[in-house]
């Protein structure tokens, strides 16, 4: 092989990298397109729901045990147990593979939060909602609250979502 078969190769290769490169930020922007979508939708969802929307100002798990250590909420509905680490008393951990196929509704999140509210006689919980979305390939960041109000049972959710 000769070297200006190599250098053109190798010419071919870097543009490639860059048309590369370019899709991707290209594909990024439009995800981010689709997510802002997808959180307006839920964000009227909710609304129409009667569910006000607050923003928080700080991490998701700290604004969760914040409100736990005030005797606002009674636990917070988590993927893990961060929220212990800002002081929280009471964290419910998902278990994903019992609620998996209930997680890709919002309808269904917030029928599964109440019934556990139910289940174990709380009055109101936290729900760090994006854990949920962001497993479900929906990226988002935490910084966002909505206040959940049930209208059915007279109890109320807290929920972390970036709205």
């Amino acid at each position: 092989m000769d070297m200006r078969a190599l250098g053109a190769m190798l010419e071919e290769i870097e543009t490639d990298i860059i048309c590369l490169q370019a899709l991707d930020k290209v594909e990024q922007q439009l995800r981010q397109q689709e997510d802002q979508q997808e959180k307006k939708r839920q964000k009227e969802l909710l609304e129409l729901l009667g569910m006000p929307i607050l923003k928080a100002k700080g991490e998701a798990e700290g604004f969760c045990a914040q409100l736990n250590g005030e005797g606002q909420v009674d636990a917070s509905i988590i993927a893990n147990s961060d929220a212990f680490l800002f002081g929280a008393h009471c964290d419910i951990i998902f278990i994903w593979l019992l609620f998996l196929f209930l997680l890709h509704i919002v309808n269904m999140m917030v029928m599964v939060v109440v019934m556990m509210m139910v289940v174990l006689n709380l009055d109101m919980v936290i729900w760090n909602w994006l854990e949920y979305r962001a497993w479900m390939s929906i990226d988002s960041r935490f910084g966002h609250w909505l206040i959940l109000k049930s209208c059915w049972l007279g109890k109320s959710i807290v929920s972390s979502t970036a709205m």
